[in-house]
């Protein structure tokens, strides 16, 4: 089983939708653990990041096309490095 899949299935994301980006959906499942690891709701987060809970939701849901922006403010909100925080995508989706 690919590790996307694992992820996926260890953080409740039990459909991935062949039309979703691996991409987007590994970025939801790592923004989705470092939310979770650091206990913190998906409002904390777009409070933490000026965005929306329900942006925070489409995004751990593996919706839409993250841009470089995004995963800056995420980045930032999670307080990690972006490089970090692309080192984890690259990961999931070797």
């Amino acid at each position: 089983m690919p590790l996307l899949q694992i992820a996926g299935t260890l953080l409740g994301v039990a459909r991935l939708s062949a039309q979703r980006d691996p991409i987007a959906v590994a970025l939801g499942i790592t923004v989705q653990w470092h939310r979770q690891a650091r206990d913190w709701s998906e409002e904390a987060l777009a409070y933490r990041t000026g965005l929306e809970a329900n942006d925070i939701e489409r995004i751990e849901a593996g919706e839409g096309s993250p841009s470089l922006a995004l995963v800056l403010r995420l980045a930032a909100g999670l307080e990690v490095s972006a490089p970090e925080l692309v080192r984890a995508v690259e990961e999931l989706t070797k």
